[in-house]
């Protein structure tokens, strides 16, 4: 990592985040869907074939040689059966037309329930899935188990942890911003993380740090917080192993753009636990990148006094 803000997330916590984004589907009381109209059978043109089978066997007759009134009656009687089925299908004709303008009304009707029930419906899956998804986020995260820490440091603060803290943290994470807590590495060797973001629902740890280039004591200039000091990297190290997060700004950031600052919070937060951005976040510009510095790095800042540049 070259570049501030320093983001370090343990491998557990990467897992559950990853899981929680594949809604699983489950089992919802809803509306019954709109059952669909079905529209009248149409009818068939009359094939008259009952008349045309009596005058095919009166051709056949005349054929033998019949004669007379036989024939006749055979022809009567087909042309009744012929006024019957074509009485029987304009009968037909008019009940499928008042069939067919009824089916029309339903579809209509259909149409316009069928798109209140999937807004209602898309909506209740949406809001189960999410209240399921955060249920199960929840039990997963609570499972990690991170390690507390408790009341009682008195390390010395850097010089703009005041102002981040009283003026841009509480304000924008009231009651989740945990100050002078420790974590003990071993029984008298405790870390003190400069601010704790706690969530209570989840066991949701963040360790948030202030890197300095350098600090003052007397007439010396020491560095902090370099790249290529071991002991910084071990300390993430035993916070991502007690299932916590690490995040670094550099002084200069916290500063210079307290704001964006807090947003790269809520962004952190809204990625591992869902939390959506606070309203009056979400229109402010994204943290500009400062680069990290090492041990040589670190002391030419302190030549050029490059902290009270900012």
């Amino acid at each position: 990592m070259n570049t501030y803000p320093i983001l370090k997330v343990p491998e557990s916590i990467v897992e559950i985040s990853k899981k929680s984004t594949d809604s699983t589907e489950v089992e919802r009381r809803k509306k019954h869907k709109p059952l669909e109209p079905k529209p009248p059978i149409e009818i068939k043109e009359p094939s008259y074939i009952y008349s045309f089978v009596i005058i095919a066997i009166a051709a056949f007759l005349i054929f033998l040689g019949y004669r007379g009134l036989l024939l006749l009656c055979m022809a009567v009687i087909a042309f009744l059966l012929a006024l019957l089925e074509l009485a029987d299908y304009n009968k037909k004709k008019l009940v499928y037309y008042a069939l067919k303008l009824r089916y029309l009304d339903a579809v209509q009707v259909y149409q316009k329930d069928l798109k209140e029930w999937e807004c209602n419906t898309r909506a209740e899956y949406i809001e189960a899935d999410r209240l399921e998804e955060i249920r199960t986020l929840r039990r997963n995260m609570q499972s990690l188990r991170p390690m507390k820490p408790t009341p009682g440091s008195s390390v010395r603060k850097g010089r703009s942890e005041d102002a981040f803290y009283k003026i841009y943290l509480i304000r924008y994470f009231p009651g989740k911003i945990l100050r002078d807590y420790k974590i003990e590495k071993y029984s008298n060797y405790p870390y003190t993380p400069d601010f704790i973001y706690y969530d209570s629902d989840f066991d949701f740890y963040i360790d948030i740090e202030i890197d300095e280039p350098y600090t003052i004591k007397g007439k010396r200039y020491i560095p902090t917080h370099c790249c290529d000091d071991i002991n910084e990297i071990e300390r993430d190290n035993f916070f991502m192993k007690k299932n916590w997060i690490v995040l670094r700004f550099a002084e200069e950031q916290v500063i210079r753009y307290p704001v964006s600052c807090c947003k790269f919070i809520a962004l952190v937060r809204k990625r591992i636990i869902k939390e959506p951005i606070p309203d009056d976040l979400q229109q402010i510009e994204d943290l500009i990148c400062v680069s990290t510095w090492n041990t040589k790095m670190s002391k030419k800042m302190a030549k050029s006094k490059y902290r009270g540049r900012y």
